[in-house]
C-alpha cells in the first residue's frame, strides 16, 4: 500500500509546520521519534498499525505514547485502520505544539544535569505559586513532563 496524505486529513497549518521545523533544527528528538512526529503530521489521523506501515518498521507505533508524554501528538478518537480493517485508536499532531522564536536558529542540546537543574528551578517555582494559590496551568506542566523524559 502506497502511503499518500489522505483527502480528509487536517490540512496542515503553517504554526503546525513551523513547530515541526523547530523541533527537528533543535535536535531534542531522536531519529525514531522524529519520524513518527513528522509521519503523523502529515498523514494524520493515522492508527499504530498505519504508523508502521508509514515507516516500514515493526515499532513505529511505540513512538506514539512517547510523543504523546510529551505533549507532541494526543488521541483522535476510532477510526477503521487502513492496515488491519478493525477500529482503532488514531493519532495526530497535538494542537497546542507552538514553538516560538527563530525556527532556523540552531539550539544545542542541553546536559542531562542542565535539565535536571531547571526541572528543580521549575518545581521550587510550581510549589511557591501553588502555595499562593497561583498555581501554573496546564502548559507549564507539560513542559515539566517534556523536560523529565528528556532526562530519561
Amino acid at each position: 500500500m502506497t502511503w499518500e496524505p489522505q483527502e480528509n486529513s487536517r490540512t496542515m497549518r503553517e504554526s503546525s509546520i513551523a513547530s515541526f521545523e523547530a523541533i527537528k533544527a533543535s535536535g531534542l528528538l531522536s531519529e525514531e521519534r522524529l519520524r513518527a512526529y513528522e509521519a503523523v503530521l502529515k498523514y494524520g489521523p493515522v492508527t499504530g498499525s498505519e504508523l508502521n506501515a508509514i515507516l516500514r518498521s515493526k515499532s513505529g507505533h511505540k513512538r506514539l505514547s512517547e510523543l504523546q508524554r510529551i505533549g507532541l501528538v494526543s488521541e483522535a478518537g476510532k477510526k477503521v485502520c487502513r492496515q488491519t480493517g478493525r477500529r482503532c485508536l488514531a493519532w495526530i499532531v497535538s494542537e497546542s505544539t507552538v514553538i516560538d522564536g527563530d525556527v532556523s536558529r540552531k539550539v544545542p542540546r542541553p546536559s542531562v544535569a542542565d535539565i535536571k537543574k531547571a526541572l528543580d528551578s521549575m518545581r521550587d517555582y510550581y510549589r511557591h505559586e501553588r502555595d499562593k494559590g497561583t498555581a501554573p496551568g496546564d502548559e507549564f506542566i507539560r513542559v515539566m513532563r517534556w523536560l523529565v523524559f528528556l532526562t530519561k
